[in-house]
């Protein structure tokens, strides 16, 4: 009994000490500042070249250290390639083998791995090189006279040889918006140009637009050169010249690397018959395909006159290319505008209802070999149509080792999706399962799926499906595809029970085995590589404790590239969820992220963080955690003792009908947690929620403090101007990103402002800008796509009427401010803000 007392005792006192430890750690944790975030740097990406004896590693040096450099044309200007070699422990520095040590990324390994090709930097014009390091000689041939974009892919066809993109850089011209430079940089350059003519009066400035001119990109835009470019001799080949940009960018490649398949722009077209407008209406894509090096010609092909440039894909031997196209000349166009579902007592949800009449909205197989072009027409079966960001729609089809192509549609009648051959007949491969199978991959002979934590096998005809869980007797989560693997093998990622970290297994298909177990050596990692070769392993994680690259083989791993590691001296808010319920009886979500260092019982002025269109999630809070990079991070407010709510605002995103129905409860419901200080509430947002800011605060005046940061605040002025990045170029009207989000994209319009002016008018808060009076700071840059125009309309509206309102402009940023200097002053703004308006924390954390 006595003894059973101490061991009680001695637990009771173990568990007072490992608390008191807490809570004196935590205690010498600090605040989360600007300086912080500025200085995060990152070792990511990381791959192993094909032989797996050596590690490429691309190290992003913080913001500060990026700007305090003279080349900050590309987001990547500053990377540091580093190449390690886990067997010798060596590593190479590529960049600063480079003439003027600038910048290297985008690395791609030979197929021997004895060569790698990468982008790299000219300081004296903004050019992306094409670069190769040869490790035999430890020396860097440069692909001479030519540039390329910025995230060209390197393809190697062969041990010495590589095919990309390129332009002469001769015929760049320098005056007009180039797609081998950032655009951010290259509108200032124009513009400042065209004023230093003016000034001096000897060369006019004018620029000349026409409302019916139909532009040739090959003959009046760029010439992009498609070059095959030999590493070893540094000899070239012109194998054509084609027009792309960044949609179209990519080069397709058979497996065997013999025939290539290039998305290239043929012209821009007039808008002017489309009704309703799509992204891509303007821009019409063909195909060029190359056999053995030769240009295939085919009246067939030609006769495709749209294809969407993303959706190529080879067949397992290259004979074949399926593609989403039609032989239609109409553009693009949406037929059907987005539908809001509701039920009673939940969010509403929209979603793209409609088809594109005469849009690529049909697959497409062409045979090389015979010069045959035949389209997918599966009876009965409605083809899943995957929405894309910017509304860009794609179909799911899927080639077979049989070289037989599987689509993913739903039969009539049928609740769900599956995945089906289309041949003579229809066959499903997957209805024969209770769930829906989580992904689908091609394995020899057959496919391989997940449904219910068990791993399937489907025959290739789909007639025989094996369970083969109940041999292995492990449950399965999700397949990894990784490249370079047999086509027997694949990596699945398993539920270990009893196991933090995460189990990744590579799988022997043919004999239903499991080979080897790659055990993560922490929690949260991210398997960035595997070479079956080699059988080293790269893990790697960036979260609140650091950044970190580890590699090793199967259990055993070190680390090898580490940064960040003060983060884990940083204070980490807590987040909670809850529910709530709308004005309109909907049950909402919304998170909570609560001031650092937060006692129970305190109350703190609370930041109402909006995005119209937004539903927050049940099991994670999507918000800037301290170990990202994002100008406006709402962990700032959390630091200097403010409480951040995030609550859902279901809906389109261009709608301000019934934002203060889903906000307003769920401040409510936070000043009723005794969390909130009543009478320091704000309403704080940026893009959308920029919007969703000015049209909360015409529609009530509770909030004492508002902050819109690059927001619209008339969908009139963001409709009818010209993106601004593209302004001074001699097509600004090539970027239509503006009018088609609002005809037939998120904002939900459905229109023109011809056709429907008055949705425009009741959507734009500028013009209800009578209403306000809360005091709202405004804050945006002048080569936002937002316009900065409407920052200026509300701010002059406020201006006019003598109600309070701050304008912070920023010359030469974007929609996400960049540089450091102006982060640090937005900043300090917004606090000099919030202490006039009397929203400032009393007790600071």
């Amino acid at each position: 009994m006595q003894t059973s007392y101490k061991i009680a005792k001695c637990c009771v006192s173990v568990i007072i000490i490992c608390l008191l430890f807490t809570v004196v750690v935590q205690a010498q944790k600090r605040p989360y500042t600007v300086n912080d975030m500025l200085n995060l740097e990152s070792y990511c990406p990381c791959n192993l070249s094909p032989d797996g004896q050596w590690l490429t590693v691309a190290h992003t040096p913080s913001p500060v250290q990026r700007y305090y450099n003279d080349h900050t044309y590309f987001p990547d200007a500053d990377n540091e390639l580093l190449l390690f070699a886990p067997a010798t422990k060596q590593t190479v520095n590529v960049t600063k083998l480079l003439p003027d040590s600038s910048a290297a990324w985008g690395p791609s390994w030979s197929p021997g791995s004895d060569k790698l090709a990468f982008l790299s930097l000219t300081r004296d014009a903004p050019n992306c090189d094409i670069r190769c390091y040869i490790r035999q000689t430890k020396k860097i041939v440069t692909l001479k006279g030519y540039a390329t974009f910025d995230h060209t892919a390197i393809t190697w066809v062969s041990d010495t040889e590589v095919v990309l993109p390129v332009y002469n850089t001769k015929d760049l011209n320098y005056s007009s918006v180039s797609l081998a430079i950032d655009v951010d940089k290259a509108t200032p350059r124009i513009a400042a140009k065209g004023w230093r003519d003016q000034i001096v009066g000897r060369n006019n400035s004018a620029s000349v637009l026409n409302s019916d001119t139909v532009v040739n990109y090959i003959s009046d835009l760029r010439k992009a050169i498609l070059v095959k470019w030999n590493v070893q001799d540094n000899r070239v080949w012109v194998l054509e010249t084609v027009s792309m940009d960044n949609s179209s960018s990519k080069i397709y490649f058979s497996a065997d690397k013999k025939n290539i398949a290039v998305p290239v722009l043929r012209k821009l077209q007039p808008l002017g018959s489309v009704k309703l407008l799509h992204l891509f209406d303007n821009k019409a894509f063909g195909l060029v395909i190359y056999r053995n090096g030769r240009k295939v010609v085919s009246k067939k092909l030609d006769s495709i006159k749209q294809i969407a440039p993303q959706s190529l894909q080879w067949s397992p031997d290259g004979n074949q290319i399926a593609f989403t196209g039609t032989c239609s000349e109409v553009p693009l166009t949406a037929n059907g505008l987005y539908k809001i579902e509701k039920k009673q007592g939940s969010p509403s949800s929209y979603d793209k209802l409609a088809d594109f009449s005469g849009g690529p909205s049909e697959i497409w197989i062409y045979d090389i070999r015979q010069d045959l072009l035949n389209k997918i027409q599966p009876n009965n079966i409605n083809l899943f149509k995957e929405k894309k960001w910017y509304n860009y729609i794609s179909l799911k089809y899927k080639w077979g080792t049989d070289n037989r192509l599987v689509v993913y549609g739903k039969n009539e009648g049928s609740p769900r999706n599956d995945w089906w051959h289309i041949d003579d007949k229809t066959t499903c491969l997957t209805c024969k399962f209770k769930n829906a199978l989580i992904d689908l991959q091609a394995i020899n002979n057959g496919w391989i799926g997940i449904s219910q934590d068990s791993l399937w096998k489907i025959a290739i005809n789909g007639l025989e499906v094996k369970n083969i869980s109940h041999k292995i007797k492990i449950s399965f989560t999700s397949l990894l595809p990784i490249a370079g693997l047999d086509s027997g093998k694949i990596l699945v990622r398993l539920k270990t029970p009893g196991k933090e970290n995460e189990t990744v297994a590579l799988l022997n298909t043919a004999n239903e085995q499991i080979e080897r177990k790659l055990v993560s050596p922490a929690l949260n990692t991210v398997l960035n590589d595997y070479n079956d070769r080699s059988h080293a392993v790269v893990y790697s994680r960036t979260d609140t404790t650091g950044s970190t690259v580890w590699i090793g083989k199967d259990n055993k791993s070190e680390v090898r590239f580490q940064a960040n590691q003060w983060l884990k001296e940083i204070i980490n808010p807590e987040k909670r969820s809850f529910n709530y319920v709308s004005t309109d009886r909907d049950t909402l979500r919304a998170w909570l992220l609560l001031p650092a260092g937060y006692r129970k019982g305190q109350k703190a002025p609370l930041i109402t963080w909006v995005y119209q269109g937004i539903i927050q999630p049940n099991t994670s809070l999507n918000i800037n955690e301290i170990s990202r990079f994002v100008h406006d991070n709402q962990q700032f407010f959390a630091a200097k003792g403010y409480a951040v709510l995030f609550p859902s605002m279901p809906g389109h995103s261009g709608d301000m009908n019934n934002m203060v129905n889903n906000v307003m409860p769920a401040v409510d419901s936070v000043i009723a947690m005794g969390i909130a200080d009543p009478e320091k509430l704000v309403v704080a947002g940026q893009s959308g929620g920029g919007f969703s800011t000015y049209g909360i605060i015409t529609q009530t005046n509770r909030f004492k403090s508002a902050i819109s940061m690059n927001g619209v605040s008339d969908y009139l002025t963001q409709y009818l101007t010209f993106n601004t990045r593209y302004r001074y170029g001699d097509y600004p009207l090539n970027d239509i990103f503006n009018i088609s989000y609002s005809e037939s994209g998120a904002h939900g319009f459905g229109s023109t402002p011809w056709g429907n002016l008055q949705t425009y008018i009741q959507n734009s808060p500028v013009f209800f800008a009578d209403r306000v009076k809360t005091p709202v700071l405004i804050m945006q840059g002048d080569l936002d796509y937002v316009s900065i125009l409407n920052g200026e309309e509300f701010y002059t509206a406020l201006y006019r009427m003598g109600k309070k309102a701050r304008f912070v402009r920023y010359w030469g940023e974007d929609h996400v401010f960049q540089s450091p200097a102006n982060i640090r002053h937005m900043w300090n703004e917004i606090d000099k803000w919030l202490k006039e308006t009397g929203c400032a924390p009393e007790i600071k954390p």
